[in-house]
């Protein structure tokens, strides 16, 4: 067993990912658009909201599952490369997880610079 519990450790991850999506939210679609930083029109601003809805309870699903994932992987027995493969791909997919929470803030920032180019 690892040095914490691990339902606590998965709540304590759940909780944190699930803050972050919503802070992207509020400055990626409602700060950013408020203060014309951006301009989008309102089906782009709807879109980016549905697809952010699913990106993110995904991405917040998947860092949650695997911060679960690499504790199993690190309590129980077997080869070391083995360990170290599942806990790779665990890490992997956190990362997409944590593309999938950003999402909002990735779109304010790439309609940002690409007007920016204009």
């Amino acid at each position: 067993m690892g040095r914490f519990n691990s339902e606590e450790s998965q709540r304590r991850d759940f909780v944190q990912a699930l803050t972050l999506w919503i802070v992207a939210m509020f400055i990626g679609l409602l700060f950013f658009p408020a203060l014309e930083v951006i301009k989008p029109s309102g089906a782009v601003l709807r879109g980016w909201f549905t697809w952010s809805l699913i990106y993110g309870i995904g991405g917040v699903l998947l860092i949650t599952l695997s911060s679960r994932w690499i504790e199993l992987v690190n309590d129980r027995p077997g080869a070391r490369d083995s360990k170290l493969l599942a806990t790779l791909l665990a890490q992997i997919a956190g990362w997409f997880g944590l593309l999938g929470i950003l999402y909002p803030l990735i779109m304010a920032c790439t309609e940002f610079f690409s007007k920016l180019q204009k």
